[in-house]
Parts: C-alpha cells; sequence; structure tokens
C-alpha cells in the first residue's frame, strides 16, 4: 500500500479541519477518511520528529474525522500540524 504524507490542515470557520495537503495538494479531508477506509493509501505525518499513521474516526457529534489516535474522540487531533 503506497503511504503519503499530510503536511498542512486547513480548517473552517468553527475550527474542524476540512482540508490536507498530501504533495503540494490540497484534499478533502473526507477523500482521505474514504481512502483509508477502502485501504487505498496509508497516511502519516510527524509529530515532535516521530512518524505517526493517520487513522478515519467516527464520532456521533462530528462524523468521520482524521485522527493519529485511532482511541479518541477528539476530532482536531490534527491541529498540531501547520496551516495550509
Amino acid at each position: 500500500m503506497e503511504e503519503y504524507e499530510i503536511t498542512c490542515v486547513k480548517q473552517d470557520f468553527f475550527g474542524n479541519i476540512t482540508h490536507v495537503e498530501v504533495n503540494g495538494k490540497e484534499l478533502r479531508s473526507e477523500t482521505i477518511v474514504h481512502w483509508l477506509r477502502i485501504k487505498k493509501y496509508s497516511f502519516y505525518t510527524y509529530k515532535e520528529d516521530n512518524k505517526v499513521y493517520i487513522y478515519p474516526k467516527k464520532n456521533w457529534l462530528s462524523g468521520w474525522f482524521l485522527t493519529t489516535d485511532p482511541y479518541s474522540d477528539q476530532a482536531n487531533n490534527l491541529e498540531f500540524l501547520c496551516k495550509c
């Protein structure tokens, strides 16, 4: 499975992450969630110089989102990345 790095995030007015940047291209978070769920691609980022993988997660309030912690319900887990 091919791996790609997520380098930055874009948030809406409410602070929800709506887009991420992969290889210089802005992609919707929903697209990344879909690709992860069907196991088409794998995504990662670097947090404090450590490579961490991205997982799709769903909670009752915000729906599907991306996270580095598949056991967390924190929808904005990627906020540590710079803004696109």
